[in-house]
């Protein structure tokens, strides 16, 4: 047990002073007047043991009060909902393409801000960030801060491996395979890959998709760029670059996800609504306050139930 004001357990100190109180009140009326005046010094016959009892059960009742004043708590194991999605970011070159508003990933990160302010509380996010190789990584979080912190640190960068992205965010989440046909969605986790889904690296998205399924995990592709594509200036030379949305939807498809269009204010609040989240124990600290405050009450009444009962009177 704790406490969350643990100096004031110091007043229990003061039940010694209440007990001795209690023994020379009960000294005094075992001597009693009369003896007083006689100039005895024998003590009066002793009374029963019941005379005691309400007593100490006042004092108990007050030593519990006394610890509530400090707030105890207890450890308890609490059952929580909790979930996962990992943000699969594509900064490859082809991101900086204008056929989006400011850019494809000036688009791809203002949808994610929202999509991370919109986040309920049993959902943790992490981040992954992907060129021709994981450039940043941030574990599953409820700071989002800290993910905004990230988001704005990306820039374009250079080759693209949508595979080698999914498998960073894979990776994040070390889930264990539950069985070769699991079904989509079973996990209590998600992959969101915001990309133009160009892809020059091996290995081939689809292949790294495929290690989604026996997870249970699925894949919501959210796609940026044009079909008809823009040129876009790299090192000098200009190269056409657009949207391949095909492999985005076939990842969507196999992986029981859903495509989505970044270019049209995608509904990315269904991610959330279709993740089924685990129950899982966790420790949590519980004031039991009340309690202590309700079990002083319950010896307090207990005390003055037995004095009544016994000598018609309260002590």
């Amino acid at each position: 047990m704790t406490f969350l004001w643990p100096g004031l357990l110091t007043l229990l100190a003061l039940l010694p002073f209440f007990g001795l109180l209690y023994w020379l009140i009960q000294q005094e009326r075992h001597l009693g007047p009369r003896h007083r005046r006689l100039g005895l010094v024998a003590a009066a016959r002793s009374p029963g043991l019941r005379r005691h009892v309400p007593p100490a059960l006042f004092l108990a009742a007050l030593a519990l009060l006394l610890v509530a004043l400090a707030r105890p708590q207890i450890v308890t194991a609490q059952p929580q909902q909790h979930g996962t999605i990992i943000l699969v970011f594509d900064v490859s070159a082809s991101m900086a393409a204008t056929d989006n508003a400011p850019t494809r990933l000036g688009a791809a990160l203002a949808e994610a801000k929202t999509f991370i302010g919109e986040r309920p509380e049993a959902i943790e996010i992490g981040l992954v960030a992907f060129s021709n190789d994981t450039v940043a990584q941030v574990a599953p979080t409820s700071d989002t801060k800290a993910l905004f912190a990230a988001l704005e640190a990306l820039t374009p960068a250079r080759s693209t491996s949508v595979g080698q992205g999914i498998l960073a965010g894979l990776s994040l989440l070390a889930l264990e395979p539950s069985s070769p046909t699991a079904a989509p969605g079973s996990a209590p986790a998600a992959l969101v890959l915001f990309s133009d889904g160009e892809n020059k690296l091996d290995p081939e998205p689809l292949d790294a998709a495929r290690l989604a399924v026996p997870l249970g995990v699925r894949i919501y592709p959210v796609a940026f760029g044009s079909l008809k594509g823009t040129l876009l200036s790299v090192e000098g030379f200009l190269v056409h670059t657009q949207l391949e949305d095909e492999v985005l939807r076939d990842i969507a498809d196999l992986t029981g996800g859903a495509y989505y269009d970044g270019g049209v204010q995608p509904d990315l609040q269904a991610v959330y609504r279709n993740l089924t989240l685990a129950t899982v124990s966790e420790a949590a600290q519980l004031e039991v306050t009340n309690w202590v405050v309700a079990g002083a009450l319950g010896v307090l009444l207990l005390g003055a139930a037995c004095s009544l009962l016994w000598f018609g009177r309260l002590p």
